[in-house]
């Protein structure tokens, strides 16, 4: 038995080392990792996959991916994983290739998996009530994507790859740090609704004409002084503007009104 007993602690050795390494990826590899995803081509999908809504509202809800994992995984649709504080997102959730759905918010988590670009079949993803600090790169890439709450977190900026969310149509942004937005993200030609509450916008680009199916924007509780005329060009579209909470004038507020009757202003 005593001849065993350094092979034996060799193995083990090898272990804490190879589980050191992998905790402790450099900042340095992990932007490199980043800027891989953000390069790469969409990923295809079998459209046969793709449940309808209402297949996809009767499908098993799963509320850990341990459970998930230990059935079938590729028939698993639903994660949700509201409020279970977890800290972490095990990145085994990559393998569950099929899910619809993700709900991981209120869990205290800093950061996200690199194995959510993963999820190609993902449409609706919800992170609100976190602690991120950056906007998940990840989630950039994923071709069927189109509901986003990225809410209450620490979050300072929208990537200029937001662009190639181009199927996104409901993005929530409210309760984070942002001061400004990029031009890539007026290129969000099938977006209904943008919530953008309480972050610390000083400006909005006239580039919000580019938003032509728009239907809810939520500018409230920032510092905004005035709103870009040429948001009138969504007068038909557009059916609600919250804007209180700002510092634009009334009389700016008037004008909106009149040139935009259709769409409800509150101020």
């Amino acid at each position: 038995m005593k001849r065993y007993l350094p092979l034996f602690y060799g193995l083990i050795l090898y272990v804490i080392l190879f589980a050191f390494q992998a905790c402790n990826t450099s900042p340095g590899e992990k932007q490199e990792s980043r800027e891989s995803i953000i390069s790469a081509n969409k990923p295809m999908v079998d459209t046969s996959r793709i449940l309808d809504r209402l297949s996809l509202y009767r499908a098993r809800r799963y509320d850990s991916v341990q459970s998930a994992l230990s059935d079938d995984p590729e028939k698993v649709y639903k994660m949700v994983l509201w409020g279970k504080k977890l800290g972490v997102i095990p990145p085994a959730i990559g393998q569950l290739k099929y899910l619809h759905s993700l709900d991981v918010a209120h869990n205290e988590l800093a950061e996200l998996p690199e194995e959510l670009s993963e999820l190609h079949y993902l449409q609706g993803f919800y992170a609100n009530g976190n602690r991120l600090k950056r906007f998940p790169e990840q989630i950039l890439l994923l071709p069927m994507l189109d509901r986003v709450d990225l809410s209450e977190n620490q979050i300072m900026e929208i990537p200029e790859g937001i662009a190639r969310m181009d199927q996104l149509t409901k993005l929530d942004m409210g309760e984070n740090r942002l001061t400004d937005l990029p031009a890539e993200l007026f290129e969000l030609t099938n977006l209904e609704i943008l919530t953008l509450d309480h972050n610390a916008l000083g400006r909005l680009s006239p580039g919000i004409s580019g938003l032509r199916k728009l239907r809810k924007l939520d500018l409230s509780n920032n510092f905004l002084k005035e709103i870009p005329w040429e948001i009138t060009g969504l007068k038909e579209t557009l059916t609600d503007l919250e804007i209180q909470g700002n510092q634009i004038p009334a009389e700016q507020v008037r004008s909106l009104a009149e040139a935009m009757p259709s769409t409800n202003i509150r101020f």
